[in-house]
């Protein structure tokens, strides 16, 4: 009877602790895609070296589905995305600021098709106002990042 009640109480604690039924540890989840398409219609512009970069279809990353938690942010998302699916990304991160900048993804940076062009992001559609890694990701979003030859404008 001992060990039946030590069973039962050490049962409750781990159900206490993990919580049961509804959305555990806070996971949530999102679709993300990387795109290069302004890039297609823009390929003269873009150094000859550099093209064979850019997907016929323009997709870098078709949709894809990524779990996250609580907090984590668009730019925490699009970073889990690259690594786990071998993209190459460089980014920079300022301290000071709390932010990271995308300078380039695919071997495609800022810059490579003229003074404006890089990286941009939307959620759900929306062009947020924040950096992407200031930008809450919320449960069923769909983020994008696209590369602009406009990234300066929003």
């Amino acid at each position: 009877m001992k060990k039946i009640f030590i069973v039962f109480i050490v049962c409750c604690l781990l159900l206490s602790i993990s919580g049961c039924g509804g959305e555990q540890g806070g996971e949530y989840s999102c679709t993300i895609r990387i795109t290069c398409g302004e890039l297609l219609e823009n390929i003269d512009l873009l150094d000859e070296e550099k093209r064979s970069l850019v997907p016929e279809d323009g997709i870098l990353l078709d949709d894809c589905v990524v779990s996250f938690s609580e907090g984590d942010s668009v730019f925490d998302i699009l970073l889990r995305a690259v690594r786990e699916n071998n993209i190459h990304m460089e980014y920079s991160t300022s301290p000071v600021f709390n932010t990271s900048y995308i300078e380039g993804i695919g071997n495609l940076y800022e810059f490579d098709c003229g003074a404006e062009s890089g990286w941009k992001y939307s959620v759900n559609g929306e062009i947020p106002s924040l950096g992407a890694s200031a930008y809450d990701a919320g449960d069923g979003d769909i983020i994008e990042f696209f590369y602009t030859l406009e990234a300066g404008e929003f």
